[in-house]
């Protein structure tokens, strides 16, 4: 039972009656466009945040040492990305493949952390670091290119 208190009065709501409201919100079309939408533009902002890492990887390495702060700092706030691109693929009932592709940019993601905390001990790990990079971002714009084909039109 979900407990609702309007007004000073206690309304005690079915469980299954809010699900039906949520469904019905969730299934509109409004909604399903607006979380399609909302997945090309994680998609995007994610491969932006990719390219920004590359530069940020090059100002460390060519202009000044410094700059590898922002190098490590930078993928703190971008790491989640792929994980909204997870719910707003599914709330937007697009295609299992591309739930799953974004699972798989989020391991990727595991594991570019990962080659770079084990770096310090095991350098040959360290060195697949940029080829995992690499893979993410063709991986991102493979994602990309393939929606628009993709995904089903709406009857309106």
């Amino acid at each position: 039972m979900k407990i609702i208190i309007l007004n000073n009065v206690l309304i005690l709501l079915p469980i299954t009656k809010q699900r039906e409201r949520m469904n019905k919100i969730m299934n509109s079309l409004e909604n399903i466009w607006l979380f399609r939408i909302g997945f090309v533009i994680f998609t995007w902002i994610f491969i932006l945040c990719i390219i920004v890492q590359f530069h940020l990887t090059g100002l460390a390495l060519f202009v000044n040492p410094l700059n590898w702060n922002y190098h490590v700092v930078f993928p703190k706030f971008s790491f989640l990305l792929p994980l909204g691109m997870i719910v707003m693929a599914y709330f937007g009932q697009i295609q299992k493949k591309f739930i799953w592709e974004s699972m798989i940019l989020f391991g990727t993601v595991i594991a570019m952390f990962f080659t770079a905390i084990i770096s310090a001990r095991f350098n040959f790990i360290g060195a697949l670091h940029p080829i995992i990079a690499l893979l993410l971002f063709m991986y991102c714009i493979k994602i990309v290119t393939s929606y628009r084909s993709a995904i089903p039109k709406l009857a309106k």
